[in-house]
């Protein structure tokens, strides 16, 4: 669904809400009079059954719709225009947000191009699902898409055609995405790839895919052998069972995997600065990096840095406290 299509509904919900338990705690008034204990009744309202992604993403839609329908933002104006501090109101917020981290969620696995190249053996590349997998999991991870973007999973419309990729006078490609949530309003954006020259490169997956020409999709980017969009649920469930043959534990990757966040996470590891991982996937804030996590072969890696560190430490003040004892002795 795309963000203006999700605002709409939204608001839609908020609406119906209004009429059945905002007008009373306005006094009958319009909605263009809400105050801030409207807001907290809205937020008690909804804290219990709803996740604080899905929150934020409403108070989104009811400021998009006040602006066009009002002319102000309610969360930070009165319908005077006078300026407002709901700071109650986003304390609550702030507090729903603690009691959401609180929840135990396994962390979906960051599928990196260091992970890819780990697993490149595990592909048969004179196979056509394995070759398609591949392009997407390496076309993926180096343009930070999300599986929205790429692959079918529950709106047509977001789906990948074949006309969506061109090839640029310097060899790259660039995608043009149908729908992404990283723009208000669903907004086309396009994203580029080029060969690199690595055993992950996406351009020489993309050649290596399109050598099966009896089996092209003269319809979609990315098709199965029947000619239908490839669903997100089929590639995770394909990787898996790759991961399944790797030495990494299960319990990493059984929420699902992430190739936005392996692109980030890619990235930063070789060094890239804060800002182009920003701008590269297409941020407008720095909010990717809670993308940014270690892996648990970073963590061990770290580990023993820390204890080689820490060991030296050790024997040079073990060395200076036998000197100092030896020259105490000679005293």
């Amino acid at each position: 669904m795309s963000t203006s299509a999700q605002y709409a509904r939204h608001f839609r919900q908020f609406t119906k809400w209004y009429e059945v338990m905002g007008k009373g705690i306005m006094e009958d008034r319009g909605m263009q009079f809400v105050d801030e204990d409207l807001w907290l009744m809205w937020l008690a309202w909804h804290w219990k059954c709803r996740a604080y992604s899905t929150i934020v993403k409403m108070v989104f839609a009811i400021k998009h719709h006040y602006i066009m329908l009002f002319g102000f933002d309610p969360f930070k104006a009165g319908v005077q225009g006078n300026r407002v501090e709901y700071l109650r109101f986003q304390r609550g917020l702030r507090q729903i947000k603690r009691l959401d981290k609180d929840k135990k969620r396994r962390p979906k696995l960051s599928l990196t191009k260091f992970m890819l190249q780990d697993m490149v053996h595990l592909f048969d590349f004179e196979v056509f699902e394995d070759c398609l997998y591949w392009a997407i999991s390496t076309i993926g991870v180096s343009c930070l898409l999300r599986w929205s973007e790429i692959c079918k999973t529950n709106n047509d419309a977001k789906l990948l055609k074949d006309s969506d990729l061109k090839k640029m006078r310097n060899g790259a490609y660039r995608i043009s995405l149908n729908d992404t949530k990283t723009k208000l309003f669903g907004d086309p954006m396009e994203v580029s790839f080029s060969k690199d020259g690595t055993i992950t490169c996406p351009v020489a997956a993309l050649k290596r895919l399109r050598s099966f020409r009896s089996l092209r999709s003269k319809r979609f980017l990315f098709a199965d052998k029947k000619g239908n969009a490839v669903k997100a649920r089929v590639v995770q469930d394909f990787l898996k069972s790759k991961l399944k043959r790797t030495d990494l534990d299960p319990i990493e990757w059984s929420e699902g995997i992430s190739l936005r966040k392996g692109g980030a996470l890619t990235m930063a590891l070789c060094g890239v600065p804060d800002r182009v991982i920003r701008a590269y996937g297409r941020w407008k804030s720095y909010a990717y990096r809670i993308y940014i996590d270690l892996t648990e072969r970073e963590k061990l890696r770290w580990a023993s840095v820390i204890k080689c560190q820490l060991n030296g430490s050790t024997e040079t003040a073990r060395s200076r406290s036998d000197v100092s004892l030896k020259a105490l002795m000679d005293d």
